[in-house]
């Protein structure tokens, strides 16, 4: 899989995106987020984000944030992979983005094209 992010991108895994999607996150960056769910979304595809876990990992209280699908990848299992971009995100989001991807890469979760090393981040 091709790396199409701008910014660094570092492994995120077990972050639930309940209620707004049925998923849960695989990896995030300053500009963009990938999650596994079994719906299959169109690239364009605008979603919004509601999600108290992601943003409660972020350090951030319940927010939502609007997102624009880049990419699906059949992941097999009925399991997708998509891929997309934050739309305008506030400051407070970006800044959030912006410390928890320092702080993954400082614990060796910075990914180049294949997923290898993945944290699992805690949260209720």
């Amino acid at each position: 899989m091709r790396n199409r992010r701008e910014c660094i991108r570092c492994a995120l895994l077990g972050v639930t995106l309940e209620p707004s999607l049925h998923a849960e996150t695989v990896d995030v960056s300053e500009t963009g987020l990938a999650w596994r769910s079994p719906h299959a979304l169109v690239p364009g595809d605008v979603v919004t984000i509601e999600a108290p876990a992601f943003f409660e990992a972020l350090g951030l209280p319940a927010r939502r944030v609007d997102m624009q699908v880049r990419d699906l990848h059949f992941l097999g299992d009925a399991q997708y992979r998509v891929g997309a971009r934050f739309i305008a995100p506030p400051d407070a989001l970006t800044v959030a983005l912006r410390r928890t991807v320092l702080r993954l890469q400082r614990q060796g979760q910075e990914l180049t094209d294949h997923v290898v090393d993945v944290l699992v981040m805690p949260h209720s």
